[in-house]
């Protein structure tokens, strides 16, 4: 009896909590280690990472997704990895996409793209008073249904064989910091700016958006520009998730007024502040109309026979026309890894984005 009650008494192990992207971040270190090692990607997860049944799943997901005579995961292992890019988006707090994805609309493409099913602003189904025997009115509603095409996102990084050999398991830990260092900005860069969309690119939020000058940098100014970023949104219809979008030095000069605790517009509006927002830029929209389609897992491909064009922004290589520099992996020793991950964007209704530009506060 003794012994019954002294094994009940002692506390029970708790599971620890999984990092945010975890899997997406592993996935990427398994590929790397097993090419490098010449086994299956599953003999590489069990290697680095023994016991972890999780990324085992999702290594399955990745696998499915490039078999083009699938059409679907199943269930359980879709929703794992759809769970894992939303993790992988948290993982970047700095990133206004991140942050808008989690207030918008999310979806995956399915049949080579997502159909984003969005109200018109008018006629509208809005219900009235009816008096007794009198009949009810019958409306009707319009929806519009823009299609999201997938629009290519990659990179590749080239490291030397030795570097693998000697990192082993801490190729995750490096992976996760450079990924959330360096990913945002880039996606940032393309949704914050007014560039139309193109076959390569989705549009900028900015694109067809006229800005409103600022109106100076005293607390009344401030409150000014405000209002004229988040009204011609609530002017259109919109306003069920209005956000302001503004630069980290901007969101400081807010935080040490007044303005923004007396100004009514904060009920109706919240702050993103990000250091990839155009310096003196405000950017206000209707969060709830931001709609975002993804692949639910990166794919990730590595090689060491590739010949790359060691470029920033590399030009095609075409006729035989050899870039430089140039640099083959094979002659080095050398490995490189891809990643490719399908997504794209757009508002699902016009007029849901406003802003000021030319602040000087």
């Amino acid at each position: 009896m003794n012994a019954v009650l002294r094994e009940s008494s002692r506390p029970s192990r708790r599971t620890r909590r999984r990092p945010l992207g975890q899997l997406v971040i592993r996935s990427a270190a398994v590929h790397a280690y097993a090419f490098a090692h010449g086994m299956t990607t599953n003999k590489a997860a069990d290697t680095l990472f023994d016991g972890d049944d999780a990324l085992q799943t999702y290594l399955s997901v990745q696998r499915a997704l490039t078999d083009p005579a699938l059409t679907s995961v199943p269930e359980w292992a879709g929703n794992l990895a759809h769970e894992q890019w939303g993790e992988f988006l948290a993982m970047l707090p700095a990133s206004v996409y991140a942050q808008l994805s989690q207030r918008g609309v999310s979806m995956t493409f399915e049949g080579g793209k997502a159909r984003v099913p969005a109200r018109a602003a008018s006629p509208t189904l809005a219900g009235d008073f009816v008096g007794e025997n009198q009949p009810i009115p019958v409306k009707k509603g319009s929806l519009t249904a823009p299609a999201l095409t997938p629009k290519k996102v990659g990179v590749i990084s080239a490291y030397s064989r030795e570097m693998d050999s000697a990192s082993g398991r801490r190729m995750e830990a490096f992976l996760r910091t450079a990924i959330a260092e360096d990913t945002a900005p880039a996606i940032d860069a393309k949704l914050l700016d007014a560039n139309p969309a193109t076959a390569v690119r989705p549009a900028g939020l900015l694109n067809g958006v006229t800005l409103t000058p600022s109106a100076g940098t005293t607390p009344a100014d401030i409150a000014t520009d405000i209002k004229a970023a988040v009204a011609p949104i609530l002017l259109a219809g919109g306003g069920r998730r209005v956000v302001v979008l503004m630069n980290s030095l901007q969101a400081l000069t807010l935080s040490l007024t007044t303005v923004w605790a007396a100004d009514a517009s904060r009920t109706v509006a919240e702050i993103i502040a990000s250091p990839n927002v155009p310096a003196g830029t405000l950017i206000a929209l209707d969060a709830a109309e931001f709609a975002t389609a993804a692949d639910p897992a990166p794919q990730f491909h590595v090689s060491n026979e590739a010949t790359l064009h060691l470029d920033d922004t590399p030009d095609a290589i075409n006729d035989g026309a050899m870039a430089t520099p140039v640099v083959s992996l094979f002659q080095q020793d050398a490995l490189a890894i891809r990643m490719v991950q399908l997504m794209n964007w757009t508002m699902r209704r016009p007029g849901m984005v406003a802003g000021v530009n030319g602040i000087q506060w």
